[in-house]
């Protein structure tokens, strides 16, 4: 049930200034922590999972093969209660189903969650950054048209996230998706048989709503017992939120500079390998050409050459030096060599080409050594 914050009294402006902000802190919290007992839920025996479900039960409506398909369900266990046509020559036999099913269910005590069948829900497995993950319900929502057939304005969605790869750096999230057609004329038979289910889900399958906040009807039932005990957790979860927010700011950050640490030192293991080819050609003979000596040339090109940019090959011929490589920008090479008084007049041999394998581009320059 959402909270009205004018029943707070005093507390409720600065609750209010809050809220967008807690809300934007809980939901990496909360995607973690549904994947976290969801990974929990699996180690515990199957008759001890029942015992442990929280009380009263849950009635699920699927609309399949023309009828609504009434079943009750108690932890793993699920008995289907009635089956209503829905064909106009099965009104009055429809109006007496009713009515028994009426009389079998206890309103108070009784969650209605509307299944859709599995078979009508696309399914989907990203890899995603684990730093989209405090806003991972937007970053769906865009990436939307990309992993599957239809617009955002045509779907509901749900996500459940399914682990980690890559040392943490990668988040594997599972998508959901029905389109919004078929839940919304599930939905006008739901309603028109009396019912306003709280929840639109996966037909034999917890944890997946595919309404969010703000397509939730107000008109859906939320004064039940468990509801309740739901909000006095919400508030005492509400003293530890920013304990856990510390926590997985601290977590991020870690594996930020992880990443870091090892491009940093990938980039000092390409020096050490540099300053050892220079040291190796030290002590070979050197003969003179027109221009300067090649050492001179491998150490001015050490010098001028930018971090992620490395030689392949290097060929220096009648004064003229050709260049082949790998950079991260190859296009700004030219004006950094040019700034160098032992070259000159230098250009592409060939058009630049990206290795995506490297996440750079290869290069082939041509410049003349001797200075401007």
């Amino acid at each position: 049930m959402p909270m009205r914050l004018e029943t707070l009294g005093p507390l409720a402006p600065a609750l209010a200034e809050a809220m967008p902000g807690l809300q934007r802190m809980w939901r990496p919290i909360r995607n973690f922590f549904t994947w976290w007992t969801t990974e929990l839920g699996q180690c515990i025996p199957s008759r001890l999972r029942g015992s442990l479900s929280r009380p009263g039960q849950v009635v699920e409506l699927m609309i399949v093969d023309g009828a609504a398909k009434f079943s009750r369900r108690r932890g793993n266990q699920t008995q289907e209660l009635a089956r209503i046509g829905l064909a106009r020559n099965e009104e009055a036999h429809a109006r007496k189903a009713l009515a028994e099913l009426r009389t079998r269910i206890r309103p108070k005590r009784t969650r209605i969650h509307l299944g859709i069948a599995p078979a009508q829900v696309l399914r989907r497995t990203i890899d995603l950054p684990v730093s989209v993950v405090e806003n991972l319900r937007e970053v769906l929502e865009l990436e939307l048209d990309r992993h599957t057939p239809f617009r955002p304005a045509d779907v509901y969605f749900d996500h459940r996230i399914t682990g980690f790869d890559d040392g943490g750096r990668r988040v594997l999230v599972e998508l959901l998706v029905v389109p919004r057609k078929l839940a919304d004329r599930a939905l006008a038979v739901a309603r028109a048989l009396g019912f306003s289910p709280d929840r639109i889900g996966i037909a034999g399958e917890d944890g997946v709503s595919f309404l969010n906040d703000g397509e939730r009807d107000s008109d859906f039932p939320r004064q039940t017992r468990a509801a309740r005990i739901a909000i006095g957790v919400g508030f005492a979860l509400l003293l530890l939120l920013p304990w856990f927010a510390l926590k997985y700011t601290a977590r991020h950050e870690e594996m930020r500079m992880n990443a870091l640490r090892q491009e940093a030192a990938a980039t000092e293991k390409l020096r050490g390998e540099v300053q050892m080819l220079l040291k190796r050609n030290r002590n070979l003979p050197l003969r003179k050409q027109s221009g300067p000596m090649l050492m001179s040339v491998l150490e001015e090109l050490a010098r001028v050459l930018p971090n992620k940019t490395w030689i392949a090959e290097l060929r220096l011929e009648g004064g003229k030096l050709s260049l082949v490589g790998y950079s991260a920008s190859a296009s700004s090479l030219i004006a950094i060599i040019e700034q160098s008084d032992l070259f000159s007049g230098t250009d592409f041999g060939s058009p630049v080409m990206p290795d995506p394998a490297l996440h750079a581009e290869r290069f082939h320059l041509i410049t003349t050594v001797g200075g401007h």
